[in-house]
């Protein structure tokens, strides 16, 4: 399919000339596989049934937590409310990658995103980030495996830290336990791997 990856601007793209000036749609092609029936439904929804649509999205979202949203952003709350946000989460950042660098063994590595909620750490090779989890939690601190997040299989050695939900005052003391679990199962992958060339085989 040549044309899976479209990168044409859905700024340019037509409005659907019957819906209403209210209820602004736009529609970009999209050439995958059942993509144009399942898109073309959903559009159909969103011109005929735009009440069913909406319900269908947040079938589960609070009608009070709507209505404070609506408010919060009326009273044009929001965008002070960003600045704030990303702000502390700049600080949280900046504090997680200070305890990575002062803290972790030189085989490890990591991201250093510009901004967001977490970056992802790469462990040394040989280890594995899901069965290093269960150490961790014993240490009193807890991650995201990677592996997960990787469409080909991969990423066993990589897992996700969050800053953004930890307080500022605890990510270093995180950040320290956190390395000494890698550093113990380093050693541990070590000491097994001095065994086996230690080994001689029976013939």
């Amino acid at each position: 399919m040549s044309d899976a990856h479209d990168t044409s601007d859905a700024s340019e793209a037509p409005m659907m000339p019957d819906l209403p000036p209210s209820l602004p749609i736009r529609s970009a092609q999209q050439y995958k596989a059942l993509g144009d029936p399942v898109r073309v439904r959903i559009l159909e929804l969103i011109q005929h049934q735009p009440h069913t649509a909406k319900q269908l999205a947040d079938l589960h979202t609070s009608a009070l937590i709507q209505a404070a949203v609506h408010r919060f952003c009326e009273r044009k709350l929001l965008d002070r409310h960003a600045t704030r946000v990303a702000t502390e989460y700049a600080r949280r950042r900046s504090l997680l990658l200070a305890a990575l660098r002062r803290r972790m063994p030189p085989e490890v590595t990591w991201t250093e995103p510009r901004g967001g909620f977490s970056l992802l750490l790469t462990l040394p090779s040989g280890m594995d980030a899901g069965a290093l989890l269960p150490q961790a939690i014993e240490r009193g601190v807890a991650f995201t495996p990677g592996a997960p997040f990787f469409v080909d299989g991969g990423g066993q050695r990589t897992l996700r830290l969050s800053f953004s939900s930890v307080a500022a005052g605890r990510i270093d003391e995180g950040i320290r336990r956190l390395a000494e679990t890698i550093k113990a199962a380093r050693n541990r992958l070590r000491g097994r791997e001095r065994v086996e060339r230690a080994a001689v085989p029976v013939v």
